[in-house]
């Protein structure tokens, strides 16, 4: 908040970041995965390495402190937990009565 509201009353020297380094480490598990999951046939597959891979960069930010918007990332994750807990775990999504909306988020 503090660098925003310096932002906007044009002290920008005082808070600007230098140039970030992102470090990729192909050798580890995640990336692999992912590799492996993006060139796979299956289109459903390659869009789910799509999904983790901005989740991966996102985290990347977090670790950072320059995320600046972490909704979109919040919402993401939440799918991500919903389908991993469906289709890693044999947990088959709840039933509802209900006609189906927008679902609400795990946590607010």
């Amino acid at each position: 908040h503090r660098m925003k509201v310096a932002m906007m009353e044009g002290e920008t020297s005082r808070y600007e970041l230098g140039m970030q380094v992102l470090e990729f480490n192909p050798k580890h598990d995640i990336n692999k995965l992912l590799l492996r999951l993006s060139r796979s046939a299956d289109a459903a597959d390659a869009e789910k390495a799509r999904v983790m891979a901005e989740q991966l960069f996102d985290n990347a930010l977090i670790a950072a402190g320059l995320l600046q918007d972490p909704r979109p990332m919040l919402r993401r994750l939440q799918t991500l937990m919903e389908e991993g807990l469906r289709g890693g775990g044999g947990v088959a999504a709840p039933e509802d009565d209900e006609e189906e909306e927008e679902p609400a988020p795990a946590l607010e």
